[in-house]
């Protein structure tokens, strides 16, 4: 519509999804006349069924004499759109009503990234035409994509002949990998997508039942990122036990102090401490979990927090209001990978007979610091932390004042001076997470991102250079005195 150009059809996707003959695939409601000529169904005559697919047409029913079209539409247009009638299941009149579309779009869209491509081919086709018809106001069904990464099985292949190999045919000499029946051929191992006749997969059954649910998921969760592929067998168990076994731990010393009476007067600065560290991690995870949807970051965040709450003295944690509240919270955030987990450690924890899962999760306080980061083009400008009350309120162009003239004045200041004009402003924020600056410069856009990462290479060379400066300076002064 545009005269962009680009193709009148997929590149990659042929007609196969609508041309084939399924049995469970969606009828086409059109019939085909003793003419030669093809006609749809009207309306008022809907729906046509699968079992009316390539069956003569009841004249009575639809006042045509011919056959109903025998192909069938892809499953994936049955599931085109679901995410509309999720909103208004009850609604018997209309398939979604006004109301309940102001709820459009759907935040997040996950799922494998083979399905998601088609299905999102799908989806969006349909509600561009629901659009385009007055059905719904929002064209694009989904704010955010994420796909998430195939898990692949180490593969051996029989080099000479690209033969798939069973691992127990295959045996290691020296640095080499070699046929048991023939040491003479040569074995490579990579990393494929798990299929049956590659002979790399993997007995879930047994691997549960061997693991258990929450360190297989907990080993999931770390491999990876959640767009990226994960090769199933490079990670191991030791950190994910590690990691519950710290927990545990914390969680156990917690309950034995509080339960056997012992008690330490607060200690104003260790109170702070724990406070500070708590809305750190807390504002760290969700970030991960929430915004940023890295939830291989947010393990490790958790793993940070434990780390920092095996520091502190356990009798100090259990006579502690923001000790308890650090421990609780800690068990609380755990669920997300491990909730067998952690509901046998919320049990043991919490005195009232509550459930983990019916816990609020835990929130940054009103007076702590958030991150309030400046986006160039998608190059990161940088994200200091700033008290969440001096900024959450502020207006966009009170946040750019302040931007100028605080946080981030070296490279906004240094963008001015080299010509780097920008042409769009914008604004996105989370209470209690961050606040975000987001602008695009004129010009090439990969360009200004080289331009970008060498002003913010020169701004961190100086930052360098003044504090070395500075720590020469209180040298001196020790060495007169």
């Amino acid at each position: 519509f545009g005269g962009y150009g680009g193709y009148e059809t997929s590149r990659t996707l042929s007609d196969w999804v609508v041309s084939r003959q399924r049995g469970w695939g969606t009828p086409i409601p059109v019939i085909q006349l003793q003419d030669g000529r093809r006609v749809a169904v009207k309306s008022d005559k809907l729906p046509v069924l699968g079992s009316d697919r390539g069956n003569r047409v009841e004249a009575i029913r639809f006042g045509e004499e011919g056959t109903f079209d025998s192909d069938t539409l892809d499953t994936f247009f049955d599931s085109a759109w679901y995410y509309l009638r999720y909103l208004d299941n009850q609604n018997s009149n209309e398939f979604v009503s006004k109301n309940a579309m102001q709820n459009m779009p759907v935040d997040v869209y996950v799922g494998g990234i083979e399905h998601a491509a088609v299905h999102m081919f799908f989806a969006r086709f349909i509600a561009y035409f629901l659009k385009d018809i007055g059905a719904i106001h929002t064209a694009e069904p989904f704010t955010d994509l994420i796909p998430q990464g195939i898990v692949r099985g180490k593969t051996f292949i029989e080099k000479e002949t690209g033969r798939y190999l069973m691992p127990d045919d295959v045996t290691k000499i020296g640095e080499k990998l070699v046929l048991k029946s023939n040491e003479s051929v040569e074995v490579e191992a990579v990393y494929e997508k798990m299929s049956k006749s590659k002979n790399n997969g993997v007995d879930l059954t047994a691997l549960l039942t061997a693991e258990g649910i929450d360190i297989t998921r907990l080993r999931l969760l770390e491999a990876a990122a959640p767009r990226a592929p994960i090769n199933w067998g490079e990670t191991d168990l030791k950190g994910a036990k590690k990691l519950l076994d710290r927990i545990a731990t914390i969680n156990s010393q917690f309950i034995e102090h509080r339960n056997s009476g012992e008690k330490v007067a607060l200690n104003p600065k260790i109170e702070a401490e724990i406070r500070e560290m708590y809305n750190f991690f807390v504002r760290n995870i969700g970030m991960c979990l929430e915004v940023l949807h890295l939830h291989n970051t947010a393990l490790m965040r958790l793993q940070g927090f434990t780390n920092a709450l095996k520091k502190v003295d356990p009798v100090c944690l259990a006579s502690s209001p923001e000790g308890e509240r650090a421990v609780k919270s800690l068990i609380v955030m755990l669920q997300v990978f491990c909730p067998h987990i952690s509901a046998e450690m919320w049990s043991a924890v919490a005195a009232d007979n509550t459930l983990v899962s019916d816990q609020k999760w835990p929130q940054v306080d009103a007076d702590a610091s958030i991150e309030f980061l400046l986006m160039i083009d998608g190059v990161s400008g940088g994200r200091p932390s700033v008290d969440r009350r001096v900024v959450e309120e502020m207006s966009m162009d009170e946040l750019w004042k302040r931007a100028k003239s605080n946080e981030h004045a070296d490279i906004l200041r240094i963008l001015n001076e080299e010509g780097l004009k920008m042409k769009d402003h914008g604004v996105t924020k989370r209470n209690g997470f961050h606040v975000t600056l987001l602008c695009g410069l004129e010009g090439d856009k990969e360009e200004n991102r080289k331009k970008i990462g060498k002003i913010l290479d020169r701004i961190q060379a100086e930052k360098r250079k003044a504090s070395k400066k500075n720590e020469e300076k209180k040298r001196k002064k020790v060495n007169q005195k």
